[in-house]
């Protein structure tokens, strides 16, 4: 387990050291994100494999419909930049899946965004920028303290 059940104490394993957290796994990486930022990990890697769907109130607009490609495009980017880390999403792509693997700033910005094809990236993480990005942006710790 990577981290503690709520309110149990702080995570007690080895890699609150290091600057990697993860894998949360697949679609959880929620609620792990916020508590393995918190406890000191820099870089989150996320496998996943987010299933291709579009639906909402069609005749509401664009602004009501659900995407999912929008979980690498929009949702991860937001999720490091409240976290305060960088993420590295890889996700499945192919028929039915959504592709669009990232690696995301904890500045809310891409350093990476692949295609809905397979494909590899690589992006440099200064833990320095993350480290920064951290201080300048303090959601993620004001959001602990309540």
């Amino acid at each position: 387990m990577l981290h503690p059940p709520p309110n149990r104490g702080p995570p007690r394993r080895s890699w609150r050291r290091r600057p990697f957290g993860g894998p949360p796994g697949c679609r959880s990486h929620g609620g792990s994100r916020t508590t393995q930022a918190l406890a000191g990990a820099d870089i989150l890697l996320i496998p996943t494999a987010v299933p291709d769907a579009e639906e909402g109130m069609g005749d509401l607009g664009e602004a009501w419909q659900y995407f999912a490609s929008l979980t690498s495009t929009l949702q991860v980017p937001a999720r490091a930049l409240e976290s305060g880390v960088a993420i590295a999403y890889a996700n499945h792509c192919g028929p039915g899946f959504t592709g669009r693997s990232c690696i995301a700033t904890p500045f809310g910005r891409h350093a990476v965004l692949l295609g809905d094809s397979e494909d590899v990236a690589v992006a440099r993480i200064p833990l320095d920028a993350v480290r920064h990005a951290r201080a300048v942006n303090t959601y993620g710790p004001d959001l602990a303290r309540g």
